[in-house]
């Protein structure tokens, strides 16, 4: 080989080297960043969205993710979030992880790595603090301290939201489930039969 072509070869090689130490050391930096997002759970509706979507276990659903919203698996879920590419990356987590819930933990760790995802109370709480007079994140944050068995946080927020949005069902079927925690099985009832107006599916 002569002289020149020897020298580019060998110029090559080291740059080709170097790239891919810079790629293994990114890689590593990765890892090691989002490493702490392993401690973190599932929060809010990434239990319905990600374990219990019968959608994400059957490749056969894959049409569907185009023709229907993201939560048709779910009648009480707000319709107008269209998610297919979501729901597409879901199913294929499934098929190549075993299990959506742990698939999209260690694909999209970074997320829950904010303290703020921590858990439910946490996320809701933040979600309060900067949208005060949404009726749906008081409702979710109130969800989250009946989950918590800490009934007297939940029912001020409950109240609340029914002034700010009196059609919205699960609001009502989550003060019957306020209600029957701490013993009133009359108010319980009441609440409940409201949820079931609004909601004749449920």
């Amino acid at each position: 080989m002569p002289e020149h072509l020897s020298v580019t070869h060998n110029r090559s090689k080291v740059l080709c080297m170097k790239c891919s130490l810079l790629v293994i050391a990114v890689l590593v930096v990765v890892v090691l960043v989002y490493l702490p997002a392993a401690r973190y759970s599932l929060v809010y509706d990434d239990h319905e969205q990600l374990e219990t979507n019968p959608r994400l276990t059957d490749w056969r659903h894959v049409p569907g993710y185009f023709t229907t919203h993201l939560w048709a698996h779910s009648p009480l879920q707000a319709p107008n979030y269209y998610r297919p590419l979501s729901l597409l990356f879901f199913r294929v987590e499934y098929a190549v992880g075993g299990h959506p819930a742990l698939a999209f933990a260690s694909c999209l760790g970074v997320r829950n790595y904010l303290p703020v995802w921590e858990s439910d109370l946490t996320l809701f709480t933040r979600a309060v603090e900067q949208a005060p007079r949404n009726p749906y994140v008081k409702n979710n944050l109130a969800d989250a301290y009946l989950k918590a068995n800490r009934t007297a946080e939940a029912f001020p927020l409950l109240q609340q939201a029914i002034k700010l949005k009196p059609d919205y069902g699960l609001l009502y079927y989550n003060m019957a489930r306020y209600y029957r925690m701490i013993g009133d099985y009359r108010e319980s009832e009441r609440y409940f039969t409201i949820s079931d107006r609004l909601y004749p599916g449920r």
